[in-house]
């Protein structure tokens, strides 16, 4: 059994995940990025998809972000890439984390995790590609080094962080 999976063994199935969300919602869709151990290609059978959707608007309440999303997400279940992941033993779980335009301009730490080794599938106008370079930018200007222990890693945002420093991305 492989030991480690990445984007090449998810790409038919997100790439018809991407579609079916632009023809549900339009031009309400920004952006859509994998990120996470699929990204990575370190995921392992039981890894979650880590999928961010950036939509122009999005409700307050997050249920409601999440509902025009659920009947893709069962309809993915009945496709064929769905089917061969399961077959070889995987779990796709697609895990969403949606936000609205204006929540997406704000620098959030779950883009750590996207600074170095994100997919970007969709990205109307470059908005997403530009905030990552921001934060690329802000992360040089802080010094900040991205720390590998026993296949983990960590961001020091601020290596010469003294006491009573406040470290702002």
């Amino acid at each position: 059994m492989k030991q480690t999976i990445g984007y090449g063994d998810y790409k038919a199935l997100l790439e018809i995940f991407v579609d079916s969300v632009q023809r549900a919602l339009g031009d309400q869709v920004v952006s859509v990025v994998l990120y996470g151990s699929v990204a990575r290609g370190a995921a392992r059978p039981d890894s979650d998809v880590d999928l961010l959707l950036i939509l122009r608007e999005a409700p307050a309440e997050y249920w409601k972000r999440l509902q025009p999303l659920l009947p893709i997400l069962r309809q993915l279940r009945k496709e064929r890439s769905w089917k061969a992941l399961e077959d070889l033993g995987w779990t796709p779980f697609l895990s969403l984390l949606v936000l609205s335009l204006k929540e997406a301009r704000e620098n959030r730490y779950v883009y750590l995790d996207m600074v170095e080794e994100a997919k970007i599938l969709v990205d109307h106008d470059g908005f997403f590609q530009g905030k990552l370079a921001s934060l690329r930018e802000r992360l040089n200007e802080l010094g900040a080094k991205k720390v590998q222990r026993n296949g983990d890693w960590y961001w020091d945002l601020k290596p010469d962080l003294k006491l009573g420093d406040a470290v702002i991305l």
